[in-house]
């Protein structure tokens, strides 16, 4: 497997740097590949590449409690500060790491005080082949409602990865791809296969009990409300 970095650089306001982390790695597949070796190298490699002082990475997320936020790990790899937003939480500064599965990309971060009355359950991810991809692009204002992209599933034989029809934008990675019902099957990781055509995903049903334990397993509230925009401070 080889993973290339495609981060894109731009300026910020302040002088500072803002990295969109949405699909920084684009998935080759070898035979007999292994999700687990393949979402742990793609968060060992955004470790690796530090993020430079006083930049900030984007990513996207959803509400699996009442407090508590499910992402890809490389989305939060090498941050010091966090920060979480929607129309509804606002800026929630006061941010920690709950959790990290490092084979699954997965991590959970922990918004005190937010106490959101949407949050997303999870569902098996082989029950539906109509998804949608949800998250804040780049671009996109976090006062708003989120990006939604629908998508279908591709075959894969990769066991634990959701591979996906769809390309979406910078800024996008992390967020939620949900089933019809509304229920978290896969959280987003980068782009797919030889040709690079499509998205690829981790799905919820291998995560570790690391990840599981913080999650309510049903949904509540707006779907469309229980997503955020991360920001994630080096």
């Amino acid at each position: 497997m080889r993973t290339k970095n495609v981060i894109d650089r731009r300026s910020f306001s302040g002088g500072r740097i803002l990295l969109m982390f949405v699909l920084s790695c684009t998935i080759f597949l070898p035979t007999n590949a292994k999700a687990d070796s393949i979402f742990e190298d793609v968060y060992r490699r955004s470790e690796r590449e530090k993020l430079p002082e006083g930049s900030i990475a984007v990513g996207s997320g959803a509400f699996i409690s009442p407090s508590a936020v499910l992402t890809s790990g490389h989305v939060i790899a090498g941050c010091r500060s966090f920060l979480v937003e929607n129309p509804y939480v606002d800026e929630l500064t006061t941010v920690r790491l709950g959790s990290l599965d490092r084979n699954r990309d997965a991590a959970v971060l922990l918004v005190d005080g937010a106490n959101s009355r949407n949050f997303l359950g999870f569902a098996d991810s082989g029950a539906s082949s109509h998804l949608k991809i949800m998250g804040y692009t780049a671009a996109a204002d976090a006062a708003g409602a989120p990006n939604v992209y629908r998508t279908k599933r591709l075959r894969t034989s990769v066991k634990g990865m959701v591979a996906l029809s769809s390309n979406v934008p910078a800024g996008m990675s992390g967020g939620p791809v949900v089933d019809e019902n509304g229920s978290v099957v896969a959280i987003l990781t980068g782009r797919f296969s030889a040709n690079g055509v499509g998205t690829v995903a981790s799905s919820v049903s291998a995560f570790s009990n690391r990840i599981l334990r913080y999650s309510r397993q049903w949904s509540s509230g707006s779907v469309e409300a229980a997503v955020v925009k991360i920001r994630c401070n080096r």
